[in-house]
């Protein structure tokens, strides 16, 4: 084959755009923005530019949204990882406060999930067979929360998380024990694993403090003591942060 005249091509990047796929559309790139305002941004700024200089823009654009993805998705299962957790719980917190300031109610739960006997699963199958059992948890995660407001996380190893926005504590707990009943009916290849999960919601008030540094770091450690009181209370349950009731996880 001839050599591309482009001068991109040829350079090291492990992120390398093909310098001649011309299939790279404003709607594609938009598609995979983060948020709702770089898709504005980055459609105003594209409609602004001379059209020669368009089409290196979405490649641009597509890289770094690519950088981005990387840095906050979990590479085994594709979900967000521990560090985009954190973000995303910070900015749930933050818009509860900012909805309760301006006279409305608005929620969002904390659901852990910590799957149980999983490593009887890698200690008697191998680790190949564990990785596949967690991706499979990983898809019936997925299809029981909401697409659009909710959002699931692989914290590390058997550890899952997940943030209910606009919600109740009662619509929370129904989501949590919607995703155990979806573990229970599972895949006959998960070897009998199910899941401990913890629930605590976030009204802005009492038991959380209503400052944002204090909620973010309350939240996971009440969520996680539920699941772990769910755990000692025979596991494959549900149980629900209740403040002086729930021991704290130590």
């Amino acid at each position: 084959m001839g050599q591309s005249d482009d001068p991109e091509e040829g350079q090291d990047d492990s992120l390398h755009i093909d310098p001649d796929v011309t299939l790279l559309t404003l709607e594609l790139v938009l598609a995979d923005a983060p948020s709702l305002e770089e898709r504005a941004t980055i459609e105003a700024t594209y409609n602004a530019l001379p059209p020669e200089n368009r089409d290196g823009f979405l490649r641009y654009v597509a890289t770094s949204n690519e950088r981005l993805r990387l840095m906050e998705r979990d590479p085994l299962t594709e979900l967000y990882n521990r560090r985009k957790f954190g973000i995303d719980l910070d900015l749930a917190v933050r818009k509860v406060n900012r909805t309760i300031r301006a006279g409305n109610e608005e929620d969002v739960s904390l659901i852990f999930l910590d799957l149980d006997y999983f490593k009887n699963v890698n200690d008697a199958h191998g680790h190949d067979t564990g990785n596949r059992v967690l991706r499979e948890v990983t898809d019936c995660l997925q299809k029981n929360v909401r697409p659009t407001d909710d959002s699931v996380y692989r914290l590390g190893g058997d550890e899952f998380a997940a943030i209910i926005r606009n919600t109740s504590k009662e619509h929370g707990l129904i989501v949590a024990n919607r995703l155990l009943g979806g573990l229970r009916t599972g895949s006959p290849l998960w070897y009998g694993v199910t899941a401990s999960i913890g629930v605590v919601n976030y009204t802005g008030h009492i038991p959380l403090d209503n400052t944002v540094d204090t909620a973010v770091r309350l939240m996971p450690l009440y969520a996680d003591s539920a699941a772990y009181f769910a755990k000692t209370q025979g596991r494959d349950r549900v149980c629900v942060y209740e403040p002086g009731v729930t021991p704290l996880k130590q």
